[in-house]
């Protein structure tokens, strides 16, 4: 819910769930059906449901659960997580109670990164495992879970879970 002056624009009679999700009337907030419709597909500037290019969040009202037609995506609170590479199409199925809903995407190019600066080259990489001990600047080959930490020419540093099949 957006606020102006301080005084919230849908009055007090309604409740957001979360940044991603509808707002809903505060009566029907713990109703699975409100919850279930709240939460939304909430896709990055200029995609649109049939040409997906960017990460994406859903909205995580309470008791709801996400499900994809993709093996290898996961959902962190609001961020989907898809496998690297991925372009087709891509159902996913919001859960709460008895009911369910879903959103049918077309991922095209999905690069799930965004700000990308051609400009400022990886100039380091160092692998690391879940536990944090030091693997080594090569992408390991053995199955697992992984963070590579990257640094930029520009000097900033980025870290990342790999996940190795």
């Amino acid at each position: 819910i957006k606020e102006l002056a301080g005084s919230k624009v849908l009055g007090n009679a309604y409740t957001a769930p979360d940044a991603y999700s509808l707002p809903v009337l505060v009566a029907r907030a713990n109703d699975d059906f409100a919850k279930l419709y709240s939460a939304s597909v909430v896709l990055a500037d200029g995609d649109t449901f049939s040409k997906v290019t960017h990460a994406f969040n859903v909205g995580q009202p309470a008791d709801v659960a996400w499900t994809a037609s993709l093996a290898g995506t996961t959902f962190d609170g609001n961020d989907v997580r898809l496998p690297e590479g991925y372009s087709g199409e891509l159902k996913l199925t919001a859960t709460c109670g008895a009911a369910s809903r879903s959103f049918n995407l077309t991922l095209a190019n999905y690069t799930g990164v965004d700000g990308v600066t051609a400009t400022d080259d990886v100039t380091g990489t160092a692998y690391y495992d879940v536990k944090g001990a030091f693997l080594g600047s090569k992408r390991p080959v053995a199955a697992g879970i992984y963070v590579v930490s990257e640094t930029h020419r520009s000097g900033a540093v980025t870290t990342r879970k790999v996940v190795v099949r």
